[in-house]
């Protein structure tokens, strides 16, 4: 196979394995993931691009994982949520019978989401992961991407007055 020219440059993207990758720019949320094959840089190292392939299935894996928490959803994880799904503020809020206002205040972290509207979302998330399965990418996902629920292991059910740990500090405690 020819190697790809890269877009930002002279270079040519080469296989690599990444030791780290750092996904937050990909998918909204602070996840490192260790060893991911893509494409590197031949020249500046820096230009990095991961299998679209690879990419959805850490996207499906990581709805999965927020899905199944047992705390309810921060903030972070309830847009990232509605952003997997492909909907608005407004388009969510419409199909959850709420306002955009209030899908904005557990976004911006002004206040906790409900446990009957945390529930609700998980509903409808659960209905498009199900939709997602019948994709031929899905029958593909590597098995190393089960292990992602542990990112969200130490993120904690917390009374609405005295929050949890965010899923950055999470993370930033995985990653050392």
């Amino acid at each position: 196979m020819k190697p790809l020219n890269c877009p930002h440059c002279e270079g040519k993207l080469m296989p690599a394995i990444f030791r780290a990758y750092d996904l937050e720019p990909l998918v909204g949320l602070p996840i490192v993931m260790p060893r991911l094959e893509g494409l590197q840089c031949s020249v500046t190292k820096e230009h990095k691009s991961l299998d679209g392939q690879v990419l959805e299935s850490i996207r499906f894996a990581l709805a999965h994982a927020a899905i199944e928490l047992e705390a309810r959803l921060h903030a972070d994880l309830a847009r990232y949520l509605r952003r997997y799904m492909g909907l608005t503020q407004q388009e969510l809020a419409d199909r959850m019978g709420i306002t955009r206002v209030t899908v904005a205040r557990w976004e911006g972290g002004e206040e906790p989401i409900s446990p009957q509207n945390d529930y609700v979302l998980r509903g409808i998330a659960r209905t498009t992961l199900a939709e997602k399965l019948t994709k031929p990418w899905a029958r593909k996902m590597p098995a190393a991407f089960r292990r992602l629920p542990e990112v969200f292991a130490e993120v904690r059910q917390a009374p609405p007055d005295e929050p949890g740990p965010t899923l950055k500090a999470v993370a930033k405690s995985m990653t050392g």
